[in-house]
């Protein structure tokens, strides 16, 4: 299965910064102070170790150990089974942190309702390409929660692995399988871990006694909205509703989590979690030196900046934009949109006969009846053009000879849409349109670049 990758984009939101000029920048400055420098490395080594303990018993090579510094470059995601554009990120984590002698650092965040379980391969089934669906639980709750239960028979070395770690929580199952099959060399900080260290709950506590939290909040997104005429009161992040805070508090006991209301107090085994556009706000401004956001950073960052102004909290480390994608039907997309191409041509074909003759196969009948046809035009167009310019009467009128080239572009369209060639074309195109969604789906994961077409054929 051949797969067409889209080349890697990395770009700045900063109109007068380039990403070369943004890292050069901060390649000549000092390191970039991190408040919560010491709690995100203490749980970088943490986790790493639970990571390389998993790995050894999956009998799993995934690199290390990992070096670290005091300054951070970060991204984050829920922990899923990455497709290329997630993979993206943190590989330019990587090298943008070797190039300015930081710690590369993915947040994991374990603590969203988000099922990591679930994920498709693609798959070519009679001829055509579909998916298919794959769970290694049942995915739901909280993502720190979720764990793998049961590996779908598959004959891939990923699912071998999966297979080697059942029974290990989902974040970490499948931070091992993108460390040894992406081969990512990046520490990661799980949300679940981070929350517990008592210098970042001091940090969400203060945030949450500002007076004026809940209608600053809001104000911002309001203005936001309609500053950049977006209509749908959810983007880029709904409103906070009457009482409540932009954090959760999260019940280690239990795993489950509620929206932090005003004046509201937290139990010993209850840790605040930043929520909304407080994630992104938390990281940049406490966590990281510089941001890496997939594209839809773009969306909702600019609102994030503005509600982190309206609460006079400065966010002083950038941000930029990185994405990437794979097809794995990229000889169905290719098919596709050739297909696509004939059939416009074939609209239009009365008047771009010679192109048809030579983008489609025909028979010597349909050949010779075109080109009987098309000359014939030709002829008549000709005639017309001279009965326009004449200044005395012509044997026909121009209305007589637009009436017979109208007859013949009738037999022209007549003579190619009865054509066995482009029903073969008409009836192709109308399959590959049904699976459509499919073949330009760009979410598939990362390691099905790499699988064989016999692996996946069925």
């Amino acid at each position: 299965m051949a797969t067409r990758a889209s080349p890697l984009v990395i770009e700045s939101p900063y109109p007068e910064r380039s990403v070369d000029d943004l890292v050069a920048s901060l390649s000549n400055a000092s390191a970039p102070v991190v408040a919560l420098l010491n709690s995100v490395l203490a749980v970088a080594a943490e986790f790493e170790s639970i990571l390389q303990s998993a790995a050894q018993k999956a009998n799993l090579e995934i690199g290390g150990p990992l070096s670290q510094t005091d300054w951070i470059v970060g991204t984050g995601h829920q922990p899923v089974v990455y497709h290329p554009g997630l993979l993206a990120k943190e590989e330019q984590a990587g090298v943008i942190s070797a190039k300015l002698n930081a710690t590369s650092v993915n947040f994991i965040l374990d603590l969203d309702e988000h099922d990591c379980t679930d994920f498709s391969v693609p798959s070519i089934v009679s001829g055509l390409p579909t998916e298919t669906r794959n769970r290694l639980g049942a995915g739901s709750g909280l993502a720190v929660s979720q764990r793998v239960e049961n590996v779908p028979a598959d004959g891939s070395s990923v699912f071998a692995a999966y297979k080697r770690l059942l029974g290990e929580p989902i974040a970490v199952a499948n931070t091992v399988v993108k460390r040894a099959f992406g081969k990512i060399a990046v520490r990661q900080v799980p949300f679940s871990l981070l929350v517990r260290k008592p210098e970042v709950q001091r940090v969400l506590m203060q945030l949450s006694q500002s007076p004026s939290l809940f209608t600053t909040y809001n104000k911002a997104l309001l203005q936001h909205r309609l500053e950049n005429r977006i209509q749908n009161a959810a983007n880029p992040f709904p409103n906070l509703a009457d009482g409540e805070l932009p954090l959760w508090i999260w019940n280690s006991t239990s795993n489950s989590r509620r929206v932090l209301r005003h004046g509201e107090e937290i139990a010993a085994n209850e840790f605040l979690v930043p929520r909304g556009a407080f994630v992104s706000l938390f990281l940049r401004k406490y966590c990281c030196g510089l941001f890496i956001h997939g594209t839809g950073g773009r969306t909702y960052e600019p609102a994030v900046e503005r509600i982190a102004k309206e609460l006079n909290l400065e966010i002083s480390s950038p941000y930029i934009i990185v994405s990437a994608n794979q097809y794995p039907f990229s000889k169905f997309i290719d098919r596709f949109e050739e297909l696509q191409s004939a059939l416009t041509l074939v609209r239009s074909g009365p008047s771009h006969v010679g192109e048809l003759l030579k983008a489609l196969s025909w028979s010597e009948d349909e050949r010779s009846t075109l080109i009987q046809l098309s000359t014939k035009k030709a002829e008549l167009i000709a005639e017309l053009h001279n009965a326009k310019l004449a200044s005395q009467s012509t044997p026909r009128t121009t209305r007589e000879i637009g009436i017979e080239i109208k007859k013949i572009d009738n037999e022209l369209r007549t003579t190619i849409d009865s054509s066995s060639t482009v029903s073969k074309i008409r009836e192709e195109f109308e399959i590959l349109s049904a699976c459509e969604p499919i073949i330009y789906r760009r979410d598939f994961p990362f390691w099905c670049a790499t699988l064989e077409q016999s692996d996946r054929v069925k």
